[in-house]
């Protein structure tokens, strides 16, 4: 990142944290407009909805800046479950997905897609996943008694 960059990140953070909010929102906007491609932007600015409580704004805006970054499957996880609280199940599944595509052997990644497949009734996807836990952690005792239940 630029120097102009890194100091307008700065001073948007710095806005977000004093909870200047409307200030962030336009200096991140003007950022954006300048270097669409700064994902941290993007998440910033997703942030600053979220507190306002803009939960679908927040959510469609860290998506974005999620897809930009590509290799932050913290980020995915945590919208996966923003996207669960926000009934875009599907959405769910898709960022637990891309979570795993960059970390394969995330077990937990797994286990909230496997049983959300389940409780989609999707069981054929939920036992592939179940499956690939024991893989990784054969005889896990959790994941035996999630199979013997579908």
């Amino acid at each position: 990142l630029s120097d102009e960059v890194k100091t307008l990140l700065g001073n948007a953070n710095g806005l977000y944290i004093a909870k200047d909010y409307g200030a962030a929102i336009a200096l991140l906007q003007e950022l954006i407009t300048k270097h669409s491609n700064v994902h941290q932007a993007w998440n910033t600015l997703g942030l600053v909805h979220e507190e306002m409580g803009n939960k679908d704004k927040s959510l469609q805006l860290r998506m974005v800046a999620a897809h930009m970054c590509g290799t932050d499957a913290g980020l995915w996880k945590e919208l996966a479950v923003k996207s669960i609280e926000n009934d875009a199940t599907q959405q769910g599944l898709y960022c637990l997905t891309k979570a795993l595509q960059i970390d394969p052997m995330d077990v937990d990644a797994l286990w909230d897609r496997a049983y959300l497949h389940k409780q989609l009734k999707q069981y054929d996807e939920s036992l592939d996943g179940f499956n690939q836990i024991l893989v990784i952690l054969p005889n896990h005792f959790k994941v035996i008694n999630e199979l013997a239940q579908i």
